[in-house]
């Protein structure tokens, strides 16, 4: 495995979130239990205003606005962050080794973060978060595919078409004898043909 690899399997750690939700520099709590004096003390009380409800704060099925920011700044603290040079940088990991091999990523944690309530958070919280993110209880609520030209779009919006109109049920959602009908949206004719006769 080779160095940009590595980065890219860094930065899917770091997209997947393997943050640990919830926690803080040192709540009030966690202040106390470390000694640290009170005008040193991290925390307090943040409140913050939103023009609506905010539907889901899991990061791994939320597509809301609002969710994300408050995921992104207040709540989860990924393993790594990247610099303005996107080098990754010791975050609720203080460091991290790669074996020789490179099949095995090893992140060494700080101990001074914790849960609201003051516990520690560990690494059973980290594998935690990682174990759902491999295999979420709950489907995904949308997908977004990036990709460049002659990049396949075509072909995979055909595969995921034919999966999702051949091997999901949909009963629970149709009256009895009602069909169900899968959209794939395409930019013009053209494309729209290619995906059907990849379908």
């Amino acid at each position: 495995m080779t160095i940009p690899s590595l980065r890219a399997r860094l930065a899917g750690l770091l997209f997947l979130a393997l943050g640990v939700s919830a926690c803080d520099r040192g709540s009030s709590a966690g202040a106390e239990a470390t000694g640290v004096p009170e005008e040193e003390r991290y925390g307090g009380t943040m409140v913050m205003g939103f023009i609506s409800d905010i539907a889901d704060m899991n990061p791994l099925t939320s597509t809301d606005l609002y969710a994300n920011q408050m995921q992104q700044f207040v709540l989860f603290m990924p393993l790594l962050q990247y610099d303005e040079n996107f080098e990754p940088q010791p975050y609720f990991a203080r460091s991290w080794e790669v074996n020789a091999d490179t099949t095995l990523l090893t992140f060494h944690l700080r101990n001074d973060i914790f849960w609201h309530d003051g516990v520690k958070t560990s690494a059973h919280d980290v594998k935690f978060s990682y174990d759902r993110a491999r295999e979420p209880e709950a489907p995904y609520a949308e997908a977004w595919l990036i990709c460049g030209r002659r990049a396949g779009k075509s072909f995979v919006l055909a595969l995921i078409a034919v999966f999702l109109a051949c091997f999901r049920s949909y009963a629970e959602y149709l009256a009895p004898g009602e069909r169900a009908t899968i959209a794939v949206i395409a930019t013009d004719r053209k494309q729209a043909r290619t995906i059907y006769r990849y379908v």
